[in-house]
């Protein structure tokens, strides 16, 4: 079984049968405080500094997570992707565990983005659904 990842020209193919996939994850204000700092001014440059950068270092997908307490995420999640998909052309990885910030994530990611939406409950099948139903539009 393979799982396939689309941005505008590039496809990502990861399958146990595959090459290694790099993900990068520095677009995530846990931990870097600078990026959570430029979240809040809506400051994107940095952002694209970040995923041109990870790019040139050899990531083959970009994970895109906003979680920061002082910023509404579902209305800052488009921006960043606009941000990253401005600089870089790869396959995003969309990252939240709240379906309205995901869905704001997926509904402006190109091609076919992952859905990263791991929070440890059990039956949470809303992102499944989610996923099918930006699917459906594309």
């Amino acid at each position: 079984m393979h799982t396939v990842l689309k941005s505008n020209t590039k496809e990502v193919i990861i399958g146990s049968d595959r090459p290694f996939i790099m993900i990068g994850e520095k677009l995530n204000p846990t931990g870097i405080k600078k990026l959570g700092h430029a979240l809040v001014e809506q400051n994107f440059d940095y952002v694209k500094h970040l995923a041109q950068r990870q790019v040139a270092w050899g990531a083959d997908v970009l994970d895109v997570n906003v979680g920061h307490p002082q910023i509404d995420e579902a209305a800052i999640m488009p921006k960043v992707v606009e941000a990253v998909i401005s600089v870089v052309d790869v396959p995003l990885c969309i990252d939240s565990n709240e379906p309205r910030i995901l869905e704001a994530g997926l509904r402006i990611a190109p091609g076919k983005p992952l859905v990263n939406s791991v929070n440890g409950e059990e039956n949470n099948s809303q992102p499944s659904c989610l996923s099918s139903k930006i699917e459906a539009r594309q």
